[in-house]
C-alpha cells in the first residue's frame, strides 16, 4: 500500500492548480486551495499534515505566504516549491 503525503497548492487560478496536482498526483495527496486569504488559512490549521506546499501566484501574493510561514515558524517544518508567473504559463502551454 503506497503512503500518500498531503501536498498543498496554493495559487490564484483554479485549472492552473488542477495541472498541477494533475502533475504531483502519483506521489502526493495534493490539495488545492484558490486564493490568498485561504492558502495562508489552511496553512495555519493543516500544518501538521502538510509534507510540502506549492506556491503559483501569477503576482507577488506568493511572496505574502512566504513571510506569513516564516512569522509563524512554518518555513522551518514545510518545504516551499515557489511557482513564478512565467513558469506557469509554460506549464499551461502559453508559451
Amino acid at each position: 500500500m503506497q503512503t500518500y503525503r498531503r501536498l498543498l497548492i496554493g495559487g490564484d487560478n483554479k485549472e492552473k492548480l488542477e495541472g498541477l496536482a494533475r502533475i504531483f498526483g502519483d506521489e502526493y495527496e495534493p490539495v488545492q486551495v484558490c486564493g490568498l486569504s485561504e492558502t495562508q488559512n489552511m496553512l495555519m490549521s493543516e500544518r501538521e499534515n502538510i509534507s510540502a506546499v506549492i506556491l503559483a501566484f501569477g503576482d507577488r501574493d506568493g511572496m505574502s505566504v512566504i513571510e506569513m510561514m516564516k512569522s509563524d515558524d512554518i518555513i522551518d517544518s514545510i518545504p516551499v516549491i515557489f511557482i513564478s508567473g512565467k513558469t506557469m504559463s509554460y506549464l499551461s502551454g502559453e508559451h
